[in-house]
């Protein structure tokens, strides 16, 4: 069964940024899903 998703607007520091960042273009995996999977 699929959810709805909604838009939120989370903080982090420009480190957290620039790893996510990196992993997301070394993986072709959205930055999206990974904060998604962190939060799960």
């Amino acid at each position: 069964m699929s959810q709805t998703k909604v838009a939120r607007t989370i903080y982090i520091n420009g480190e957290q940024l620039d790893a996510l960042k990196k992993l997301s273009e070394k993986t072709k995996v959205p930055q999206s899903v990974y904060v998604r999977e962190a939060l799960d």
